[in-house]
């Protein structure tokens, strides 16, 4: 896994090395502006227009790939497959629905997080992976294609390059998990989370659903740190000064020592601090 990560560089949208080609199909899609689908391109992501060009060369007939937008990603299965569990064995021929229904018994929803009133500043580094607005109804309301389009499926294809047509339940955050498979790195998901680009339940359930083990820690351990935080802010309004009539000398007189054990009373300068008279000396 660690010499994974460190050849990410060298792979990271090198198409000439892909071997595998991932279609994930955006149902009721939110509007993505100019510098995303830049951004997603020079990645090695393409945002597909289904009235445009079909990279696949397939015909306009084939109702499978053209009926919706959707996301393709040319990567490489070596990384998926250490990774994700469910892609893995899907790469290995095992059966759809089977490895669905077994997703679904034991790996059960992840209850949404509560509803945050107030954020940490987001880092000021720029994330190279800029992923769609997420949106506002779950995966399963949206406005689907019939039902023989939600279950992933091995397209036609070469056996050396597999296609898979890979429906997920949150597809804006998808490509931040394809970040962390290559590089092992949380920073550009924690950025996109604290500037509200992508939710954690939807992370959460990509999680689940293709069955990467090691980042569901750090999820948990995200929620509880922002949960700390939330803590941190909580103040009580009816202990605050808000009329500004606070006694500063009040407040710093435990803090403040003597210096050098002298009295710290204010002194009188029109005169010495001893009443006995000063004797010159003769």
């Amino acid at each position: 896994m660690d010499q994974l990560h460190r050849l990410a560089p060298c792979y990271w949208g090198n198409m000439e090395t892909t071997d595998c080609t991932l279609i994930i199909p955006v149902f009721d899609p939110p509007k993505a502006d100019a510098s995303a689908l830049r951004s997603s391109i020079s990645n090695g992501f393409a945002y597909s227009n289904p009235k445009g060009h079909d990279p696949l060369g397939r015909r306009a007939t084939e109702p499978n790939l053209n009926i919706t937008p959707r996301i393709v990603m040319k990567l490489h299965m070596d990384y998926l497959s250490a990774h994700s569990s469910f892609l893995r064995a899907l790469f290995s021929g095992s059966n759809p629905l089977d490895l669905i229904n077994t997703t679904l018994i034991s790996s059960p929803a992840s209850p949404p997080p509560p509803t945050r009133s107030s954020s940490p500043s987001p880092p000021s580094s720029p994330s190279p992976v800029t992923p769609m607005s997420p949106s506002e109804e779950p995966f399963l309301r949206r406005h689907a294609p019939p039902s023989s389009y939600h279950y992933p499926h091995l397209l036609p294809c070469s056996p050396r390059h597999p296609i898979v047509y890979l429906p997920v339940p949150d597809p804006s955050s998808i490509r931040l998990l394809i970040h962390y498979m290559y590089f092992g790195m949380t920073d550009y998901i924690e950025a996109c989370l604290i500037r509200g680009d992508v939710k954690w339940d939807g992370l959460a359930r990509n999680v689940e659903y293709l069955g990467i083990r090691g980042i569901r820690g750090w999820l948990a351990g995200w929620l509880e740190r922002l949960d700390s935080d939330d803590d941190d802010f909580d103040v009580d309004f009816d202990q605050m000064d808000l009329d500004g009539d606070t006694d500063v000398e009040d407040d710093m007189t435990d803090v403040q020592g003597s210096p050098r054990g002298r009295d710290p009373s204010p002194r009188s300068l029109s005169k010495p601090a001893s009443t006995d008279p000063i004797k010159l000396p003769t």
